[in-house]
């Protein structure tokens, strides 16, 4: 059932009053790649578009990547969610930089900007990111920022396995003097391959840095139904949430999209445009 309009600014409202949002929205990007995946997949997929999940994971492939997504945060068209990524990599190295744009009506704006770089051995590799988040609010309330780190790896035993920790906001920096703080959580996962790559499958969980509540789990499943289509899905646990999507890559420009969501707070699409050499 439609929110009518008083109840939409009764949700931006609180959203505005809730620092920061990206906590609130559980981290979901608008990159449908991922969000098809379950958002939480540190040992899957590479570059700059998988760097909020695990830094590590920028060296995985060389090659350069940039895209653009956008989503509308429970499908109200007045919370719109805009993202943009770019990333380089080399046969043991690769950096990348990922902004995001959250608005919440006229009332408020946060503005996230993350960047960071890995190096690869072999079969693994390790990565840092920084990350600047300033919230925004009208009417003269004025604005706050704080800063924070994320270190991962990622590492390839065997052809087929891939397995994937990453520490997220590990300073639990504070927003301003707003009281709030960053909220710290840890990922890790694993993904396994077939011998060709159609089928992949990820196991992932994310956990909040006190380590006192059960971890999230979601499973992830990409199938490859030829050279320039796949299909995503995935399941989150706690509480459940879904999310599917597909993907189609033409001469190194591919078109995304998604459909995420559970039944509380409702269901949101994203689409999101990339190339990559």
């Amino acid at each position: 059932m439609p929110l009518s309009r008083f109840n939409r600014f009764c949700l931006i409202g609180m959203l505005a009053g809730t620092v920061p949002v990206h906590a609130l929205l559980n981290g979901d990007d608008p990159s449908p790649e991922r969000v098809a995946l379950g958002s939480g997949q540190p040992a899957q997929g590479y570059g700059a578009v998988a760097l909020r999940e695990n830094p590590a994971l920028l060296a995985v492939r060389p090659g350069i990547s940039v895209g653009i997504g956008g989503t509308r945060a429970f499908g109200l068209d007045d919370l719109p969610l805009v993202a943009a990524w770019a990333g380089v990599a080399g046969d043991s190295w690769g950096a990348g930089a990922w902004l995001r744009q959250a608005r919440a009506g006229d009332v408020f704006r946060e503005d996230l900007v993350v960047a960071g770089g890995a190096l690869r051995f072999g079969r693994w590799s390790v990565g840092a990111a920084g990350e600047a988040v300033q919230v925004s609010f009208a009417q003269g309330l004025g604005s706050a920022w704080a800063g924070d780190v994320t270190l991962g790896i990622w590492g390839q035993p065997l052809d087929w396995l891939s397995v994937g920790l990453s520490g997220r906001q590990l300073l639990e920096a504070e927003v301003g003097n707003s009281g709030e703080e960053l909220e710290r959580d840890a990922l890790a996962g694993v993904s396994v391959s077939s011998p060709e790559g159609r089928f992949v499958t990820s196991l992932g969980a994310r956990m909040r840095g006190d380590f006192l509540e059960r971890p999230t789990w979601q499973v992830g499943q990409s199938v490859r139904l030829a050279p320039w289509l796949v299909l995503r899905g995935a399941v989150r646990l706690e509480p459940l949430e879904l999310a599917i999507g597909a993907g189609t890559q033409w001469s190194g420009v591919s078109l995304d999209a998604s459909l995420s969501g559970e039944d509380r707070l409702g269901w949101q699409s994203a689409v999101a445009l990339s190339w990559s050499y």
